[in-house]
């Protein structure tokens, strides 16, 4: 069973927490000073590029995830003795514009650089049924030569190797 009890100070964004691990672990006090990192975007025409100022942190310190409803979330926790520690949230939506498969992060000298690509604006002609009857043969096309070149594969085996009785 794991109990968390937080005690806040407002002014200082502290608190405590006693975490107990099972039946016979002992409590550890940790003091967690939270605070708001310097963050500035820009705006590019092709992506867009939140940058994080962590000074003395360090890579393996930060995480950067993107949850199922389109919500950027970055955190980080630093060491500063043996009973304090420094950390941070923040959580960012996505943009529809942006493509959150292609979004990805880079830590250097202090900063983390979280590049957003935009999508892609799909042209007038896509749109088109002649573009996608094209696009559909082309997939047709390499499927039926995958096919071929599976049973040629198959057909090679089996005259190589001999049936086992």
């Amino acid at each position: 069973m794991r109990r968390n009890i937080f005690f806040f100070q407002l002014p200082l964004k502290v608190f405590n927490s006693n975490q107990v691990r099972g039946m016979e672990a002992k409590p550890v006090n940790t003091l967690f000073e939270e605070f708001e990192p310097l963050s500035k975007w820009k705006h590019k025409e092709d992506r867009d590029i939140l940058e994080i100022h962590v000074p003395e942190f360090k890579k393996e310190q930060l995480k950067v995830r993107i949850n199922r409803l389109k919500l950027l979330k970055i955190s980080g926790e630093l060491p500063l003795d043996a009973q304090r520690k420094s950390r941070f949230y923040k959580e960012v939506p996505i943009p529809k514009n942006i493509d959150a498969t292609a979004i990805n992060a880079k830590f250097c000298y202090g900063w983390l650089y979280i590049a957003m690509p935009k999508k892609l604006p799909i042209s007038e002609d896509q749109k088109t049924p002649e573009f996608r009857l094209r696009t559909f043969g082309k997939v047709v096309v390499t499927l039926a030569t995958l096919a071929a070149l599976i049973a040629f594969v198959v057909y090679m085996y089996r005259s190589v190797v001999p049936e086992i009785v």
